[in-house]
């Protein structure tokens, strides 16, 4: 388990890929409390230079999402220790660095390092972000702007998602997806693109 969040019973949920906060029972984590929405908030594991983020967003939730009691108003990538607020329930992140790993995590030092494979993969790759970002943050409260930025990445999901594409990275007010240069995804991409 390389990361993974801590309710404050001491439960642990290993983070693989994507972590889903909510009150369906779909979601990763199902909370509990009535005023948490069905798709509240998502975990999003992506690549970075030489190791993996784990970046947090809220989903256009009603009642927010928090991170160090600060609300999320664009996706935070995570650090060791921050804590995750999402109503009454509080969830801590934690993850695996070689500087703070214990000896009970670490299975097996004898092994050879795993090798990194690179493929090409040809893909169509999209940014996107949202226009006016800054003079919409100007005018919104924290809450308002919490709650537009959210419904947008999870607008920005779920057409991605159901058009067969792949949510790749969140950076600030922007959001990177693509879809494999593979038959048929070329009409899917744009019927996301012209949704």
């Amino acid at each position: 388990m390389n990361a993974w969040i801590e309710s404050a019973d001491g439960a642990r949920t290993a983070i693989e890929s994507n972590c889903y906060f909510g009150r369906s029972h779909v979601n990763t984590v199902q909370l509990q409390s009535p005023g948490a929405s069905r798709r509240h908030a998502l975990i999003h594991c992506q690549q970075a230079d030489s190791d993996k983020e784990y970046w947090l967003a809220d989903l256009g939730s009603t009642n927010g999402t928090l991170c160090n009691a600060r609300r999320v108003t664009l996706p935070v990538n995570l650090k060791e220790g921050d804590v995750i607020g999402i109503l009454a329930e509080n969830f801590t992140f934690h993850r695996l660095n070689p500087g703070n790993a214990s000896r009970g995590d670490i299975l097996d030092t004898q092994t050879a390092d795993t090798v990194k494979i690179h493929a090409k993969i040809r893909c169509w790759f999209v940014m996107l972000d949202i226009k006016s970002y800054t003079t919409l943050s100007c005018q919104l409260d924290e809450n308002a702007l919490g709650l537009k930025v959210g419904q947008w990445l999870r607008q920005i999901r779920d057409i991605t998602e159901n058009a067969g594409g792949v949510v790749d990275k969140f950076l600030g007010d922007a959001v990177f997806v693509y879809w494999k240069m593979e038959a048929g995804n070329e009409l899917r991409l744009i019927k996301a693109i012209n949704y």
